[in-house]
């Protein structure tokens, strides 16, 4: 790429030397070379500037915004996104249909680099045009709601989201039909941030519909049935419905492993669900292998690291915990809270529950003295993050509490 830079630069072609600076500053980005970023982009804006690109100065906008936001500059991402925006409405004008089009470009490419508070106001402002300019009913309108619906649900603003993606199912059903991709798109997000929700009640005959939908127009062993089992089997799981959500499980691992292979991250996601589920109903030797390959799997794909691993960890200590295996489960937990601490922070949830877990066994092994560190420092965690009165707060000074009387009554001698 620096050579396609000195090719644009020798041969007189400025407006290829700024794309290829703008590649080039992407790259950086990427790699967490943000100083490097920073000044590639800045060389390449003043180019597209000069020549008044308005299309090339958006493109660097965004690319600085985000260099902005990965070093946690709240400020200098909006300002350069503000940038953006306008340099749309100068290209096409405030409310024509190609500034929608590029703005949701923009969010959705914010969205997924975890930038959701930046995209929030260009994915409005783009709502906005669609249905000024497509109409409320149109296909674009739909896709904007459902763009920021997904923005508000990763915010944690259920309240905002469910209308909008509501709208558009409503739309999706209308225009396009009840068994169109966008229909079923819209379908499985409702469900889905139905799921976070803890409604598994509404969610579940939603992901029945995208199934059965998806079996019929993809066929039985498409990838997607993949997601759409592994979504139904956990909302029936959730409901006590284990034999159901073993079945979905079962399936989802059979067309994973055919389709996908049996090292795909799909196929770790099945496996882990039907261990799961396994474990649920005390089958704790039949979920260990599968919990095995799923540590496996993720740990090559992934890295040891990495919070899926952490997560797959943690359920194959648990398996061995409950079979009294305590020697290996006690080594996966130190690994865990490691991890955790180390990837999550000290203060995360997710460090709080492997240091309960961590606890748990030590307790069981009589090391009351460093159970007890462990458990202050999970409930003090669950406390700041969760509130007082939360169930996990409350689950693990219950754990303290019957620990510390464990822990009396062998000193006491009774």
């Amino acid at each position: 790429m620096e050579d396609a830079v000195e090719s644009a630069r020798k041969g007189g072609a400025p407006v290829d030397e700024a794309w290829a600076l703008v590649h080039l500053g992407h790259i950086q980005r990427i790699k967490g070379a943000y100083p490097n970023a920073d000044t590639l982009l800045a060389q390449a804006l003043t180019i597209f500037e000069a020549r008044q690109d308005a299309a090339g100065c958006a493109q660097v906008y965004g690319e600085l915004g985000l260099v902005a936001f990965n070093q946690n500059s709240r400020e200098r991402a909006d300002h350069y996104y503000g940038l953006v925006l306008q340099a749309y409405q100068r290209l096409h004008g405030d409310t024509h249909p190609d500034t929608a089009r590029r703005l949701n470009t923009l969010g959705d490419m914010l969205r997924k680099h975890g930038d959701n508070v930046g995209a929030q106001p260009l994915l409005e402002r783009a709502l906005v045009i669609c249905e000024q300019v497509r109409g409320p009913t149109h296909p674009d309108t739909a896709a904007s709601l459902n763009i920021l619906a997904i923005v508000l649900i990763m915010q944690g603003d259920y309240a905002r989201a469910q209308p909008l993606l509501e709208r558009a199912l409503a739309i999706h059903e209308q225009v396009l039909g009840r068994t169109h991709p966008n229909t079923v798109t819209s379908l499985n997000t409702l469900a889905v941030m139905l799921t976070m929700q803890e409604d598994y009640a509404r969610a579940q005959p939603l992901l029945e519909r995208v199934l059965t939908i998806r079996e019929q127009v993809l066929g039985s062993t498409h990838p997607n049935m993949v997601t759409s089992l592994n979504n139904l089997a956990n909302v029936l799981e959730k409901q006590g419905d284990y034999v159901g959500a073993q079945s979905l499980s079962e399936r989802a691992v059979a067309i994973s492993e055919q389709v996908l292979g049996p090292t795909h991250p799909d196929t770790a996601t099945s496996l882990n669900n039907l261990a799961n589920v396994l474990g649920k109903q005390g089958d704790y030797v039949g979920a260990q292998p599968l919990f095995e390959r799923t540590v496996a799997i993720r740990e090559q794909l992934l890295g040891p690291t990495h919070p899926k691993t952490l997560t797959s960890l943690n359920n194959l200590a648990n398996v061995l915990f409950m079979q009294g295996d305590y020697g290996r489960a006690r080594s996966l937990y130190e690994r865990a809270v490691e991890i955790s601490e180390h990837v999550l922070g000290p203060a995360d949830f997710i460090t709080a529950v492997s240091l309960n877990n961590l606890a748990s066994v030590l307790r069981l092994q009589g090391d009351y003295v460093h159970a007890q560190y462990l458990y202050e420092r999970a409930a003090a965690i669950c406390e700041q993050v969760l509130g007082p009165t939360h169930l996990d707060t409350t689950a693990i000074s219950i754990n303290l509490r019957t620990m510390l009387n464990e822990w009396q009554r062998v000193e006491g001698g009774g």
